[in-house]
């Protein structure tokens, strides 16, 4: 045997490893074949449920600007959700707010704690008033650090102009000292009659 030259058994051996090699390879290939369409099936699924819900689904990074917003901005606050992408997230509270709202959403970023039914007022393209409720969770990096915010917004304007009008009647109730009580018509019957003789 000569220096440099391979015996059969070592070749069938290299051969033995390259098929093995080869099967994990397939095997490999498999799996994330597998695991793609489970993840495409996963982002039909999100886009499906995004695209039909009335509830804007949103992401913000650490910054307060958003990264992400479901097509329901479009109903909720006049916005195509490419025109969010743009906007800070304090640009859309009400002027009246927005002070007092930067504080509050500052302090969960610095807590990064979740958030349920956060209400607040923001302003619709059109100018009109839009009453939400916000609700978030913090999202993280593998290392445990803040990225930023995923949440949802639910207008509830309609809700809270109903609550307003209910407040502003009972309110002009307490104040009109005069309260009247229907009373059935037949009890005043025979005092009408008395009254009717007399003339």
């Amino acid at each position: 045997m000569s220096v440099g030259k391979k015996t059969d058994n070592e070749i069938m051996n290299e051969l033995t490893k390259l098929r093995q090699r080869v099967a994990e390879l397939e095997k490999s290939e498999a799996e994330c074949k597998k695991l793609k369409k489970t993840l495409l099936q996963s982002e039909k699924r999100f886009k499906d449920i995004t695209k039909n819900a009335s509830e804007w689904i949103w992401e913000l990074d650490l910054a307060g600007k958003y990264t992400y917003a479901s097509p329901a901005v479009k109903a909720i606050l006049g916005y195509k959700p490419e025109e969010v992408l743009k906007i800070h997230i304090y640009d859309l509270f009400h002027p009246e707010d927005r002070k007092n709202l930067k504080k509050k959403v500052f302090r969960m970023f610095v807590k990064k704690q979740s958030f349920r039914k956060f209400i607040n007022r923001c302003i619709h393209k059109n100018g009109r008033t839009v009453w939400l409720s916000t609700s978030g969770v913090p999202v993280f990096g593998d290392k445990g650090d803040l990225l930023g915010y995923r949440g949802v917004n639910i207008d509830i304007t309609e809700q809270r102009q109903a609550m307003d009008s209910l407040a502003q009647s009972e309110i002009a109730t307490e104040k009109n000292s005069t309260v009247v009580f229907p009373v059935p018509i037949d009890l005043f019957t025979p005092f009408i009659k008395k009254l009717n003789e007399k003339e």
